[in-house]
């Protein structure tokens, strides 16, 4: 992400619109997490099982 975004800066015309999508996305992605992390309830937690190490 970063180094498109240096890309975008550098040229506009060939990296802008591919850097708006990837920011695009990361905004939805932060939006998700917010949503799980609010909205989760304790007594689901037993829902949930560990993922143990292989």
């Amino acid at each position: 992400g970063y180094l498109l975004l240096l890309s975008a800066n550098d040229n506009p015309e060939l990296f802008r619109r591919s850097a708006e999508v990837y920011i695009h996305y990361g905004q939805n992605e932060v939006i998700k997490n917010y949503n799980f992390v609010t909205k989760f309830r304790i007594e689901d937690l037993g829902y949930y099982k560990p993922i143990l190490n292989k």
